[in-house]
């Protein structure tokens, strides 16, 4: 006797128009990741070749309260707002599954 096909549903996790927008946003914190570390490679070359750096703008005070970098700040609340969500798929994914699912992830 054949065994008996369970055809699953094709679920629609996630709009079109959802995905490009976080797409979009990985883009952009790609480029920013990018530029801060060819940055500070700059910064580095200036140091190592006795070339002074005035007249670019302090970054010094980047993480303090209410500055772009500060710790509580939009990039921190975006990835907040990426890890919650992700938790809350992860606790509906079966356990036999999350190696498969982990092996995708970025280290």
């Amino acid at each position: 006797m054949p065994e008996p096909k369970f055809d699953r549903p094709n679920i629609e996790n996630m709009s079109a128009d959802e995905r490009e927008k976080i797409t979009e946003t990985l883009r952009n914190a790609e480029h920013l990741v990018v530029v801060m570390k060819n940055y500070l490679a700059t910064v580095d070359f200036c140091s190592e070749k006795g070339i002074p750096t005035t007249g670019r703008e302090s970054l010094a005070s980047l993480r303090t309260p209410g500055a772009l970098g500060d710790p509580v700040g939009p990039l921190c609340q975006l990835a907040i707002l990426f890890e919650d969500g992700m938790s809350k798929m992860v606790r509906r994914i079966n356990i036999a599954h999350k190696p498969e699912l982990e092996a995708r992830y970025q280290k």
